[in-house]
């Protein structure tokens, strides 16, 4: 029962999945998961920035004891993977210490968390397809990794923001033409005539 002057909780609709709150376990846990992924994306984003960013040749790095050898291309799409996966790292992040903070983390945002990271670094490699694709033109080893970097970060730390702005420009990129007022219907000369049906 409630106590007078307070309204009734509202039913939680949906399936019941995940609608329990997250123990102090599962909190500890997530939290010292995204913090790690965290540390480990800018330990990453250390290793294969490009030393001598005018180098066109491939360079070697070493991440976690693996040996990578790059060029300047292939190097700049891991940066832009790594950061665009760290920006959705810090967004994990500040979202878990509020919603814990408020005390209403739920279970069912536990696997935002965990993808949030993964969606980032796939967005930001889109986005760098896009700009590269059709605005920036030039090779890896003319190009800004600092821009490149900053535009992936934020496109991974605002990722709900980033796809509703692929959804505008894809949508008013591939939307039809709706046909003016003044169209002239199939079969009609421009002089007024309609042509004859064709046999």
């Amino acid at each position: 029962m409630t106590s007078p002057g307070k309204s009734q909780p509202e039913p939680v609709t949906g399936t019941g999945v995940g609608i329990k709150a997250v123990k102090p376990a599962g909190i500890v846990l997530l939290a010292l998961v995204i913090l790690g992924l965290l540390a480990f994306a800018v330990y990453c984003l250390i290793a294969v920035w490009p030393v001598q960013p005018g180098v066109t040749g491939s360079t070697i790095s070493y991440v976690a004891g693996i040996r990578l050898n790059l060029d300047q291309e292939h190097r700049l799409f891991v940066v832009v993977a790594v950061t665009g996966a760290l920006g959705g790292l810090i967004h994990s992040a500040r979202s878990l210490y509020a919603y814990v903070g408020d005390r209403a983390l739920l279970r069912s945002w536990l696997l935002f968390y965990l993808s949030l990271p993964f969606i980032g670094a796939g967005l930001a490699v889109l986005f760098y397809l896009i700009l590269r694709g059709g605005l920036i033109t030039g090779s890896a080893a003319q190009v800004n990794f600092f821009g490149f970097a900053a535009i992936s970060a934020l496109v991974g730390l605002f990722t709900p923001q980033a796809a509703l702005k692929l959804q505008e420009i894809f949508t008013t990129l591939l939307v039809s033409t709706p046909q003016e007022r003044d169209h002239l219907p199939p079969g009609t000369d421009p002089t007024g005539e309609v042509s004859p049906p064709r046999s």
